[in-house]
């Protein structure tokens, strides 16, 4: 993409000589203590030490969720269906698509589903993939979940 405007991408932690050379390294460099909490990418939070402030270097790993803002979804769709609703559908796709959903957010995202794809094991119906046990589709995948429905282990 940058290539298409003029710039160049560079991925430095990538680059072949880079991790080369990581994996030779002794974990504790990789990870260590640091008064007392455990942190991964020890030696590169230590290389920046006094050069960016504290709680730069030293902030704890966030879930991805928390930089996408999607962790706020489960309770916006638990307030936005109504629980007898979410029964109600619940109950449907279980007897209609033999689906069993869990949560008001994965209802929202199966009828999406659904109504653009169809049943997810009409269209995930290759065999040589690990079948899922809630949404009955076959996800080829050395995952432990389930890339359709969320479900975990598979």
């Amino acid at each position: 993409m940058g290539k298409s405007i003029g710039v160049a991408i560079r991925v430095p932690y990538l680059d072949p000589l880079f991790m080369d050379y990581a994996k030779k390294l002794p974990v504790k460099f990789k990870v260590n203590v640091e008064n007392g909490v455990t942190y991964g990418k020890w030696l590169m939070r230590k290389a920046y030490d006094g050069l960016i402030p504290d709680e730069v270097v030293w902030q704890s790993k966030a879930p991805l969720e928390q930089g996408t803002g999607t962790w706020v979804f489960p309770d916006y769709f638990d307030k936005k269906v109504a629980t007898e609703v979410f029964e109600e559908k619940k109950k449907l796709y279980l007897e209609k698509d033999d689906v069993i959903l869990s949560s008001k957010e994965q209802l929202i995202y199966y009828a999406m589903f659904r109504k653009h794809f169809g049943k997810p094991s009409d269209v995930y119906n290759d065999k040589s993939g690990k079948h899922c046990p809630n949404c009955k589709g076959y996800v080829n995948t050395p995952l432990g979940f389930c890339r359709i429905c969320g479900n975990y282990p598979i």
